[in-house]
C-alpha cells in the first residue's frame, strides 16, 4: 500500500471520527485497513506489516483476533529461530562469561515462548485482560537477555542484538492488538 493510499484512510478515518474497533466491523474499508491501523501505532511499522502479511490472512472478515492470532504465529516462529539462533551463538563461544549470558538468554527465550503459547491460550479463550498482562510480560522476559550483557559490560553478539530488537518489535503487534482487544471488551 503507498503512503498516499495510506494516509488518505487514516485522514478518512481520522475524519469521520471512526473508532479503530469500528473498522474492524466495516465492509466499506479496504481489506488491509485494519492492518495499516494496527502497525501505525507500533515501534516498526514496515516490520509490522511485512509480519502481518506473511501470514495466510482471509480476503474479508479481517477484525483483531485474526490479526492476533497472525502476530502470535509470527511471534513464535521468530522466538523459536532466535533461540536456534543462541544455541548456534553458545557452540562457537569459548568465553565463560558470555556463554553464562547466552545460558541466560536461552532460558528466557524458552520463557518466551511459553508465554506465546499462553497468549495463544488467552486468544483462544477470549481473556484478552491476561493476553495483553502476557504479551507485555513477554517483552519484559526478553529484554533481560539484552540487560545482562549491559550490567557485566560484554558485549552481546550482533546476530542476537538484532533477532532480540526484532522480537521486541513483533511483540509489541500482539501488544497494540491486545490493548484493542481489552479496550473493546470493557
Amino acid at each position: 500500500m503507498d503512503l498516499s493510499l495510506s494516509l488518505s484512510i487514516f485522514l478518512s478515518l481520522l475524519f469521520q471520527k471512526c473508532s479503530v474497533p469500528a473498522l474492524a466491523a466495516t465492509t466499506n474499508e479496504p481489506p488491509d485497513a485494519l492492518i495499516y491501523v494496527v502497525c501505525f501505532q507500533t515501534k516498526n511499522e514496515s516490520l509490522c506489516q511485512e509480519a502481518l502479511r506473511s501470514y495466510p490472512l482471509p480476503p474479508e472478515g479481517l477484525d483483531f483476533k485474526i490479526l492476533c492470532q497472525a502476530s502470535i504465529a509470527v511471534s513464535n516462529a521468530d522466538a523459536k529461530s532466535t533461540y536456534n539462533l543462541i544455541g548456534s551463538l553458545k557452540r562457537n563461544e569459548s568465553d565463560p562469561k558470555i556463554l553464562h549470558e547466552l545460558d541466560l538468554c536461552l532460558y528466557a527465550y524458552e520463557l518466551s515462548i511459553r508465554g506465546i503459547a499462553k497468549a495463544n491460550n488467552s486468544l483462544i479463550a477470549r481473556d484478552y485482560d491476561g493476553l495483553y498482562k502476557i504479551a507485555v510480560n513477554n517483552q519484559v522476559i526478553e529484554s533481560n537477555c539484552e540487560t545482562g550483557f549491559v550490567e557485566k559490560g560484554l558485549d552481546e553478539p550482533i546476530q542476537l542484538k538484532e533477532a532480540g530488537k526484532k522480537f521486541q518489535d513483533l511483540g509489541d503487534i500482539t501488544v497494540v492488538i491486545a490493548k484493542h482487544l481489552k479496550d473493546m471488551k470493557h
